[in-house]
């Protein structure tokens, strides 16, 4: 989506948190002719789905997002009413501390209704990515150096996707910072993506630049 040479910068979160998590709920399978013996999680799980569609919200620099990733309810077996439930989101949102309150929004959902049907509630987490936030001022030092010598951009909102490199930044003053591929190239992962070659030598320009430029 940026022009290809284009430096792209933040002064804050530059890539969003996102975890992956796993609700498992269990109730109690029984006879399909006679389901009210039983504890089906049906119910419960269309409830999760409604509620967490409430939880999204994408606006001004607010960025929050529970993405349904799979569900399952029971088993194929048509004479058995529905005993156990998985159902996974990931949750996404642009900084660590909303990041923990969504979470925390999320399993307060579950665990009312697991407790509103009877259910029993484990939780996983997978794949869990901390936001991108970036030193403020290690970006500021930089940002006239780069744009001295390509064009350089400041976006005002993270990118949704995630980074490891989040890692490093809760450790030590940093920034990530992206090359434009190309206003028309497709994305990470799609199929028809091919990397543009031609951006390798600017990349390897940009990390020369802040080796002679930056003050720690």
């Amino acid at each position: 989506g940026y022009a290809t040479g284009t430096v792209v910068m933040s002064r804050g979160t530059f890539a969003a948190a996102s975890t992956g998590v796993v609700y498992n709920l269990q109730g109690r399978a029984t006879h399909a002719s006679t389901p009210e013996l039983g504890i089906n999680p049906g119910a419960a799980v269309a409830e999760i789905i409604r509620q967490f569609d409430a939880l999204n919200v994408n606006e001004g620099n607010r960025l929050r997002l529970a993405t349904l990733i799979c569900c399952r309810v029971g088993e194929e077996a048509f004479g058995t009413s529905a005993g156990n439930a998985q159902v996974m989101y990931t949750l996404r949102s642009d900084t660590n501390d909303a990041m923990q309150g969504l979470m925390t929004q999320a399993d307060a959902i579950v665990g009312r209704l697991a407790s509103e049907h009877g259910l029993t509630l484990t939780k996983e987490l997978r794949e869990s990515f901390r936001a991108t936030e970036n030193s403020a001022d290690m970006v500021a030092q930089m940002e006239p150096v780069f744009s001295s010598q390509m064009p350089t951009v400041v976006i005002d909102r993270p990118f949704r996707w995630s980074e490891d490199f989040a890692e490093y930044l809760c450790a030590f003053p940093g920034f990530f910072f992206g090359i434009g591929s190309g206003e028309s190239q497709h994305e990470l992962h799609h199929p028809d993506y091919d990397f543009p070659d031609g951006i390798i030598e600017l990349a390897a320009h940009c990390f020369e630049l802040i080796m002679n430029n930056i003050k720690l």
